[in-house]
């Protein structure tokens, strides 16, 4: 006999996807005749939903994503309440995550061609220039800081699309209660201010940003240790790699952008999002290493040679289970 799924608005959950530290993602379908679609569906675990502060963190997460429409960012359709457990309702892209196109990459001994390194980074500077400069309906910036930008968080379509995601622990003036300003994202891609203890402004994310730049022209991990401590004594104090000394093929114009979007004192580093986004596509004119999609989509499919489309969909929507939550 067939088990009835359950249902959460107007979406039927098809299967469960992934289960974190405080949410559970699911694969849902719309119930609606007229409009059948797949989408996602995250909800905090059944021992988390009548926790109010756990409550109040998930509508300001939904609340967040609900404002933001960008090719490069995962639509959220709505934030909702079914029962007593609100929810939301996410775009469903069947895509890998960046890190484990990074991860697949080092295993076979590649590395990202740099024209791949170049649009991912020029994509991911677009979503984030967005973030930061989003308003609110009067026309009042909301200075947004998504605090987790990572590879885990970066969906890498077939085209080489980049999908921003999880906005979790992401802050917006007037949105966002002070309990958040304890939520930091994963150890290795935090600013050293953030270690610090100062209070942090939009500049952390543009120092993760570096970061995942460094790490897709290198191949390999820029701080990250599996000591968290150790891992931040190394933001803090280590030497970065030049970007041409690491890989000499990395253009001098690409490698200085990620050497700013790297330095220590924010006051010196990028001041916006925008400003990087103006240089990367300097960088792209001046190099002329522009590629069709076409040769994008061929790379990714040679790294990682999966046929299987529902193993690769689930493995963004686990990330965060396989590779570790946020610190507190």
């Amino acid at each position: 006999m067939k088990r009835d799924r359950e249902i959460v608005g107007r979406y039927e959950l098809l299967r469960r996807l992934a289960t974190g530290g405080m949410g559970e993602i699911y694969l849902a379908q719309t119930t609606e005749e007229h409009d059948q679609r797949l989408a996602v569906i995250k909800r905090l675990l059944p021992q988390l939903a009548n926790e109010p502060t756990f409550i109040a963190n998930f509508i300001e997460e939904g609340r967040i994503a609900a404002l933001l429409n960008h090719p490069n960012i995962v639509r959220t359709y709505e934030l909702g309440q079914a029962a007593s457990s609100f929810f939301i309702a996410m775009e469903y892209v069947p895509a890998p995550t960046l890190v484990g196109v990074l991860t697949e990459a080092q295993r076979q001994g590649r590395m990202l061609s740099i024209p791949l390194v170049l649009h991912v980074a020029t994509q991911l500077a677009r979503a984030v220039d967005y973030l930061h400069r989003r308003t609110d309906l009067n026309g009042n910036p909301l200075e947004i800081i998504h605090m987790d930008l990572a590879p885990h968080n970066v969906l890498l379509q077939d085209d080489a699309t980049a999908k921003l995601i999880d906005f979790g622990i992401a802050r917006a003036r007037g949105i966002c209660g002070e309990r958040r300003r304890n939520l930091r994202g994963r150890t290795s891609y935090l600013a050293p201010e953030v270690l610090h203890g100062l209070r942090a402004d939009q500049r952390v994310d543009i120092f993760a940003l570096g970061v995942m730049m460094h790490e897709m022209i290198s191949g390999r991990p820029l701080f990250r240790s599996r000591n968290e401590r150790i891992t931040a004594t190394r933001i803090v104090h280590a030497r970065i790699p030049d970007p041409c000394a690491v890989r000499p093929s990395c253009p001098k114009p690409l490698a200085e952008v990620i050497r700013r979007a790297l330095l220590r004192d924010r006051e010196r580093r990028y001041a916006s999002a925008h400003a990087l986004l103006a240089d990367l596509d300097r960088c792209a004119v001046h190099c002329q290493i522009a590629q069709p999609s076409t040769v994008f989509e061929e790379e990714l499919r040679s790294i990682l040679n999966a046929d299987d489309q529902d193993m690769r969909s689930a493995e963004y929507l686990a990330a965060e289970a396989e590779f570790g939550g946020r610190t507190l």
